[in-house]
């Protein structure tokens, strides 16, 4: 069963709400995130995401609740901003994943080619050489013609 987006934010935007201090120190339980955001425990731990940010909010609440510091507009700006990189970094890296998997595929299919073009007694390296991707740009920016085959 998947959790809608707008439960999740809620959760996620319980944890803000108790590191700015808009609720009380003394509320931070599980029943109470769980009553406010209508997801389970076991639900909101599975999601690594959470799980980190909850931590991070716990360390801030107990400090809170003994009077250590108090809630600071900068910390919790970079903690926002370095959540946002990883986010962009996993889906780069989702990117990057999918990128290899398109160019494996791609070589797999040139090496195909240039073993149909073996079997029918073509040598691949003339395609290469011919080809108008290797050639050089003219100085007028004039359309490359391939030699045409007359039989």
């Amino acid at each position: 069963m998947t959790i809608p987006a707008d439960q999740w934010d809620k959760a996620f935007s319980i944890l803000q709400q108790f590191e700015r201090q808009l609720i009380s120190p003394s509320f931070f339980s599980w029943k109470f995130i769980t009553e406010k955001c209508g997801v389970s425990k076991p639900t909101l731990w599975r999601n690594k995401e959470f799980e980190k940010e909850f931590q991070r909010i716990k360390e801030v609440v107990k400090s809170y609740a003994r009077g250590e510091k108090h809630f600071d507009q900068e910390i919790s700006l970079k903690a926002a901003k370095d959540r946002e990189r990883e986010h962009q970094i996993e889906a780069l890296k989702a990117q990057v994943e999918e990128l290899t998997k398109q160019l494996n595929r791609e070589r797999e299919r040139v090496l195909y080619a240039s073993m149909i073009a073996r079997r029918k007694n073509i040598d691949p390296a003339e395609f290469l050489d011919e080809s108008p991707v290797f050639r050089k740009p003219t100085k007028g920016g004039a359309v490359v013609k391939l030699p045409s085959k007359e039989t």
